[in-house]
């Protein structure tokens, strides 16, 4: 910044002697112009001195946004502020100290920034990526004989990351004070060995102002085919009670959020399951068994349809955030004599009897595609006993028995 210094009209101290004498033929007394005042403000007898170097520095951490699975790079920036550095003064050691929660996140490898990289400097950096036992440390250095002189800001590490496949959220990436162990120091030394002060200052707690956050969204970790048609399963729980899969008056009109589309057999109708977890969802075709065909599933990213229940929308298969999720899955033709068990579809309110269809007392009818030559069938029903209660089961076949 800048000063002013000025000449005053009196001094705090006894008054200094002056010659009073012009020359020797008179005896008038010296008159100053402009005369000096007390007031620094509007002295007129004043000059600047401008104060050059604050020795201040600055890192800061940047933020990014990545699916589970994906690959992302976290830029740790340093700027001087405004010291102006000289070249006798330059930066000639950068050391970092950065922790990351290994749960989230599986560091890759640290490379130099574009300050460190750019104007023909020589910068040696190497790091220590697992510096603790319990691998959330890592210690970053960059050693040059020139260093950084002048004004300087820009990107000095760049730490690429894997995201790991069930992370969720949001998660830290910071520049701490020390390791754990007291022995490494975030620092920024000059040419003659004395430290940069850093504001804001890192720390080694949760209050930490040095960091960036790694937004986590929602992305699909697998998505399997099954006869009836898919199971998909998210990196974390998915708001259900937004989902549309068809126009009702209460949703209004707006495009399925799930859909499941056959190159020769077209859109195919079905039921969406979502599991208990809210992490996973099963969609069930209506018609049953899907035919032979190469068939698309696209899932819609969006506020009213996938998404978390914190708003963190669904991650599309070209790993942006908001984007529809697809997937192709060929359904093969079976092998001839292949035996297709199968139950149908319904719907029924509470307390009433499930029969299949309404005008039967049979119940709900369990059916094999070739009966020819089967002698006995053993199989396991899943379902709901909170919403279906099973209470026996006939067989019309003539002679045979079932039991449950």
């Amino acid at each position: 910044g800048s000063t002013a210094v000025s000449i005053g009209s009196t001094f705090p101290v006894a008054s200094p002697t002056f010659d009073t004498e012009v020359d020797d033929e008179t005896s008038n007394p010296i008159t100053l112009k402009p005369a000096p005042t007390n007031d620094p403000s509007t002295d007129p007898v004043a000059g600047t001195v401008t104060v050059s170097g604050t020795n201040v520095a600055t890192f800061s951490v940047g933020d990014v946004s990545a699916a589970a699975g994906t690959q992302i790079t976290v830029p740790i920036t340093l700027s001087d502020g405004s010291d102006n550095l000289s070249a006798s003064d330059a930066v000639q050691t950068i050391q970092s100290i950065v922790t990351y929660d290994p749960n989230a996140l599986t560091i890759d490898s640290v490379s130099a920034g574009s300050l460190l990289t750019g104007g023909g400097q020589s910068w040696l950096v190497q790091s220590n990526t697992n510096y603790n036992s319990s691998g959330n440390t890592m210690v970053i250095g960059a050693v040059s004989t020139g260093g950084l002189s002048g004004n300087f800001s820009g990107e000095v590490f760049d730490l690429t990351f894997t995201v790991n496949a069930t992370a969720t959220g949001t998660t830290k990436v910071d520049v701490a004070s020390s390791t754990t162990d007291g022995l490494k120091q975030t620092a920024v030394t000059l040419a003659d060995s004395t430290n940069l002060t850093l504001n804001p200052a890192p720390t080694n707690d949760a209050s930490d102002p040095v960091f960036g956050t790694v937004s986590i969204g929602l992305s699909v970790t697998s998505l399997q085919p099954t006869d009836t048609g898919f199971t998909v399963t998210f990196s974390g729980v998915i708001a259900p009670n937004v989902l549309h899969l068809y126009d009702t008056k209460a949703n209004g009109l707006r495009p399925a959020d799930v859909t499941l589309v056959g190159a020769s057999v077209g859109a195919v109708s079905g039921s969406l399951v979502v599991d208990p977890s809210d992490e996973s969802a099963t969609f069930i075709a209506t018609s049953g068994v899907l035919p032979a065909d190469s068939y698309t599933v696209t899932l819609r990213s969006a506020t009213d349809a996938f998404e978390t229940p914190s708003g963190v929308l669904l991650t599309g298969s070209d790993g942006t955030p908001g984007d529809n999720y697809t997937k192709t899955f060929t359904v093969a033709t079976p092998p001839a004599g292949t035996v297709t068990v199968s139950l149908p579809n319904f719907t029924r309110g509470p307390s009433q009897d499930v029969n299949v269809p309404a005008n039967v007392t049979s119940g709900i009818p369990l059916t094999v595609s070739q009966a020819a030559g089967i002698t006995s069938l053993t199989l396991d029903i899943h379902y709901n006993p909170t919403l279906l209660d099973i209470t026996g089961a006939t067989t019309s076949v003539s002679g045979a028995s079932v039991t449950i």
